[in-house]
């Protein structure tokens, strides 16, 4: 899910998660999820990356990330799931694997 830079800290990301889990969830028991900060998955800058590719990573940086993000992967791990515990999702034992009930 990618949230351009000026409706970012709106709530937009939860909202869309629990609209998305009330349509689809129904018969389930739960939703997991692998939280991973975007800025360092496939639009992070690579050296065997072709021109094209590195325009559209620089594209993405200047549409979606805001300059107070986490330097570090670790840290902006840290800041993402702790913004989806504070929506329901409890970490797997000592996994990378985020979970929520759906039902209650």
């Amino acid at each position: 899910m990618e949230i351009t830079k000026e409706h970012q800290g709106n709530g937009l990301g939860a909202l869309f998660v629990d609209r998305v889990l009330e349509l689809l969830g129904k018969g389930y028991t739960f939703v997991a999820m692998e939280p991973s900060p975007m800025q360092f998955g496939a639009y992070r800058d690579n050296e065997h990356d072709s021109m094209t590719e590195r325009a559209r990573a620089a594209d993405w940086r200047a549409k979606y990330l805001r300059n107070e993000f986490a330097a570090s992967k670790a840290d902006a791990t840290k800041h993402l799931t702790a913004y989806w515990e504070r929506h329901g999702f409890v970490r797997v034992g000592k996994s990378s694997i985020w979970v929520r009930p759906l039902c209650e």
